[in-house]
């Protein structure tokens, strides 16, 4: 993000010379802290924030940061909060998965009520050699701000299964690359990954929030609507105390971030998508 920071930095001082607001804007990584410890007014996340950072703000201010949404993930911008895929073996008859089992794949919460865990293709309504081949799991080392997303987002939460093969960067290849390799080479395996990350050798499937559809796949278009489930925000997380109004430095910048010129910033940057005329009114209104 600290291109389009630099950028709405830029045109937030030829619209208000006089106003001033400090920024983190060198890494996702730097953003949080530099916001709990007051070195920054403002923190530019390109990510979810992870429990470690949250539990730092917490403890300090007894309440969680105001995170504004300030533009939509990509669809399959590699390194920058793209949206996931969940992939399986190209040979795997499954066609969709929804956001419930996905849960009951991967936890031991089961935080979405689906009825029962899920340890082989065969729960999923998979008949013939299928029936009893056992899911082999496959995700990124954690801590890890993509696995965050996951974990928030399917699991509510939730615990992660101990028996999740995890990734990392081997042989030249992200961890994701290898997350997808794996299941190449692995018709029992299912795991998620970038778009962009995709192998012949693997699929992925559609998925959907519940049980009645509508199952979506991913696309550039399902994506940038927000009908795929797994598509990702970014944002910028400010310091709110509850019931107190933002610093009218503060509020004016999210304005500006905002408003029609602070989103063509992030449309003409190329990375993230621009937020919907409805997100924005969203937001908005968050600022007061």
């Amino acid at each position: 993000m600290d291109v389009i920071t630099f950028h709405w930095i830029q045109l937030f001082r030829q619209i208000h010379p006089q106003v001033r607001v400090t920024m983190e804007a060198r890494s996702s990584l730097t953003a949080a802290p530099a916001l709990t410890t007051g070195l920054a007014d403002m923190a530019p996340i390109g990510r979810e924030l992870l429990p470690s950072e949250l539990a730092m703000f917490r403890q300090k201010f007894g309440y969680d940061p105001l995170l504004i949404r300030v533009g939509s993930g990509s669809y399959a911008t590699d390194n920058r909060t793209h949206a996931l895929a969940v992939y399986v073996h190209r040979d795997n008859p499954l066609r969709g998965l929804t956001l419930a089992q996905l849960d009951a794949i991967f936890s031991t919460s089961n935080k979405r009520g689906h009825s029962g865990d899920i340890k082989t293709w065969g729960d999923l309504g998979l008949g013939g050699e299928w029936h009893d081949r056992p899911i082999t799991l496959y995700a990124m080392r954690r801590p890890n701000g993509i696995v965050n997303f996951f974990q928030q987002r399917v699991l509510l939460g939730g615990e992660f299964k101990t028996t999740i093969r995890e990734r990392t960067n081997s042989n030249d290849k992200g961890a994701l690359s290898s997350v997808v390799e794996s299941l190449e080479n692995d018709p029992g395996g299912i795991g998620y990954a970038g778009f962009s990350h995709a192998l012949p050798g693997v699929r992925a499937v559609e998925l959907a929030e519940e049980s009645a559809g509508p199952f979506v796949a991913g696309t550039p278009e399902s994506v940038a609507d927000r009908t795929y489930p797994l598509a990702r925000w970014i944002y910028i997380a400010v310091n709110k105390p509850p019931g107190q109004a933002l610093p009218p430095n503060v509020r004016e910048f999210l304005r500006l971030v905002l408003s029609r010129e602070g989103q063509r910033i992030v449309a003409q940057d190329g990375a993230y998508l621009p937020l919907s005329a409805e997100v924005v009114r969203e937001e908005q209104a968050r600022l007061e």
